[in-house]
């Protein structure tokens, strides 16, 4: 029995990722969505990094509160077809992610 390959460098354990970022200030809601392929190495590492830490549907919110801040919903799709769904509080969420998410129009 062989051991499993590593992924090359910057390849992705994902197929999509479908983030919803809710709250803030106005409450305005925005969801970004793109296959690993259009994301940025740093984002398809920080979404990877999500997977690795969290427990899919049970992600405990660890932000220090507040009605102006923003929550997180991550929906990764793998290659084999299963969804993870993360939810990330702002303090949580990584920086690349968060700005992917601020910078989409």
């Amino acid at each position: 029995m062989t051991a499993p390959t590593a992924a090359p460098a910057g390849a992705s354990s994902f197929a999509s990722v479908r983030i919803e970022r809710s709250g803030g200030l106005a409450g305005l809601k925005r969801a970004m969505a793109a296959s690993s392929a259009e994301l940025t190495p740093a984002c398809r590492d920080a979404v990877n990094d999500l997977l690795d830490k969290a427990k899919p549907h049970s992600c405990p919110n660890t932000s220090s509160g507040g009605a102006d801040r923003y929550s997180y919903r991550v929906h990764v799709a793998q290659a084999n077809g299963s969804l993870h769904t993360v939810d990330v509080a702002e303090d949580d969420m990584p920086e690349a992610l968060a700005d992917w998410v601020q910078d989409a129009q």
